[in-house]
């Protein structure tokens, strides 16, 4: 399991506190990945008023491609597959005049790579970020409808620093730079009814709030104009009309993200995620997340665990 020291964690609203590395060892379903030395915390950075990237809309250019469903066609609890694959795709894309049409590379590819494959296969219960990046590196990733067309990066870097501010600059400007970022959070109980309750009450419109473990959701329309493609582009707030107040629960394990933007003028400051699982979770597959420079409140580490861009 994982041993990550110098580092702790609150669990709940009453601030009990763990030492990071029992929290991950028993909280968490990834294993492995590089240790982190003992984080030094300072103030967020400077907001910078309508600082905002979602690479949706870079330039005018969608470089990232449609989120997919681990489960669909079969159940897989391979989330590191499919978010180091959309960064993969997502970059590629960047690195491109245009975005590359019908970009579809294959997830499978990375369970049968000659230097690094999860122990249970699709049933993993542990895979970290960079045993999968190791195969994109050397084996490549083929065309879900071509196997002879593949894709290899040229290499991948952890963004992670010390110091927490550090690694969000670096975070930012990969984004602005280079691409999509990987990310490793841990995932509490209410994750998944987060993204649920939302696009059950919501169905096929993005949902505006961001998420932290047990913040309260207001299920309500979302405004007429609010953005259906780019969380960047302005939009009227929606109007709450039943708030449901919620517990974070415990954490079930670890998940890993695809970062594909950020907004420092949301309420809090988050990132702008895409999951993998399937495009109507949360109204349309993508979910904002606080960044991880908010000690008052229950976090899921998103921007502490494990970051990582890749570049071609």
């Amino acid at each position: 399991m994982v041993a990550v020291p110098g580092k702790n964690f609150t669990v709940a609203p009453t601030r009990r506190v763990v030492h990071r590395r029992s929290f991950l060892k028993t909280a968490t379903a990834l294993a492995g990945g590089a240790l982190l030395p003992d984080m030094a915390w300072s103030a967020p950075p400077a907001n910078r008023a309508g600082t905002c990237v979602d690479l949706r809309c870079d330039n005018g250019k969608n470089q990232i491609t449609p989120v997919k469903d681990q489960d669909d066609p079969i159940p897989c609890n391979a989330c590191t597959a499919f978010a180091v694959v959309a960064a993969v795709e997502g970059t590629y894309n960047k690195s491109q005049a245009q975005p590359v049409p019908g970009l579809d590379l294959d997830e499978k590819r990375l369970f049968n790579s000659s230097y690094s494959q999860p122990s249970g296969g699709c049933g993993t219960s542990h895979w970290w970020p960079k045993y999968a990046l190791t195969a994109c590196q050397h084996d490549g990733l083929a065309w879900e409808s071509d196997p002879t067309r593949v894709v290899r990066i040229a290499g991948f870097r952890n963004l992670l620093d010390n110091n927490l501010t550090q690694t969000q600059r670096n975070i930012k400007d990969w984004l602005v730079d280079k691409g999509p970022v990987i990310a490793v959070m841990v995932q509490y109980e209410d994750f998944s009814s987060w993204g649920k309750v939302w696009s059950e009450q919501n169905p096929g419109k993005p949902n505006p709030y961001v998420y932290e473990p047990g913040a309260q959701l207001d299920i309500c329309q979302p405004a007429a104009t609010s953005p259906s493609v780019c969380q960047c582009e302005p939009a009227a707030a929606p109007a709450p009309t039943r708030p449901l107040k919620r517990t974070a629960g415990s954490p079930v394990g670890g998940h890993v993200v695809t970062i594909i933007g950020f907004n420092d003028n949301s309420d809090p400051a988050s990132w702008i995620c895409k999951n993998s699982w399937g495009d109507e979770w949360n109204g349309d597959g993508y979910v904002l997340i606080a960044r991880g420079d908010h000690p008052t409140k229950i976090k899921c580490y998103i921007d502490e665990i494990d970051v990582y861009g890749v570049w071609f």
